[in-house]
C-alpha cells in the first residue's frame, strides 16, 4: 500500500493530504503574511524566538507522516493551487521565525491553522489526511496556548494533549483503512466511486 507520505498518482487530486496551501475561505487571507513582521526590539511582548521554535518542534515532532513539511507540488498534489491560495508548510514556518516574523502567538497560530485548513480544504472530511489535519490543527492550538501562557516546561503539563492526539491519530487511521477496506475496486486495484 501508499505510505501516507508518498506523493504517488492518485485517481482524484482531491484524495491526497500535503498541507501547504491555504483555505479561498470568503475571500480572507488568514495568514500573517500581509502584516508587518515583529522585528525583535518593535514589540517587547513578542514571543522570544526559541519559545517559537520549541513549540513548533513539539508540534512537527507529531507530524508522523512528515505530510507538513515541505511546500506541496501541483505534482504532489494535481489540482492543489486551484483550491490553496496561500500556502504553508513547517518549512515556511521556520523561516519566518528565523526572520522575527512572529510578532505575536497569535500570528504562529494563524499560520499553523492556515498550513492545517489548507489540507482538510484540499482533502475531503472522509480522508485520512482531512483527519490527521484536523487532529494537528487541535494539536497546535493547545500547544501554542501552552507558549503564549509562558510555559517554560512541558513535562506532566502537554501529556494529556499528546495523548488525546496519539488518539485521534490512531483513530482517524483505522477509520480510514477500514473505509478504504470496503470500498470495491476495479480491475487497477483503484477504489471505484
Amino acid at each position: 500500500g501508499r505510505l501516507l507520505g508518498e506523493a504517488t498518482k492518485v485517481d482524484s487530486p482531491h484524495n491526497v493530504v500535503f498541507g501547504s496551501g491555504s483555505a479561498k475561505s470568503e475571500g480572507k487571507n488568514t495568514s500573517s503574511a500581509g502584516k508587518l513582521a515583529g522585528k525583535p526590539g518593535d514589540n517587547p511582548d513578542a514571543p522570544l524566538r526559541k519559545d517559537l521554535i520549541r513549540i513548533v518542534d513539539k508540534i512537527q515532532n507529531k507530524d508522523e507522516y512528515q505530510i507538513f513539511g515541505e511546500p506541496v507540488t501541483e505534482e504532489m498534489a494535481p489540482g492543489y493551487f486551484d483550491v490553496v491560495s496561500h500556502p504553508m508548510d513547517f518549512t515556511a514556518v521556520r523561516r519566518k521565525i528565523d526572520n522575527s516574523e512572529y510578532g505575536t502567538w497569535e500570528d504562529l497560530s494563524s499560520d499553523l491553522c492556515l498550513m492545517f485548513e489548507n489540507a482538510m480544504l484540499y482533502n475531503g472530511p472522509d480522508t485520512i489526511y482531512h483527519q490527521i489535519a484536523l487532529s494537528m490543527k487541535n494539536l497546535a492550538l493547545k500547544m501554542v496556548e501552552l507558549g503564549k501562557q509562558g510555559v517554560q516546561s512541558f513535562r506532566g503539563r502537554t501529556a494529556a494533549i499528546m495523548r488525546a492526539h496519539n488518539a485521534a491519530q490512531r483513530i482517524a487511521v483505522m477509520e480510514a483503512l477500514e473505509a478504504d477496506a470496503q470500498e470495491p475496486a476495479d480491475e487497477g486495484g483503484h477504489a471505484k466511486e
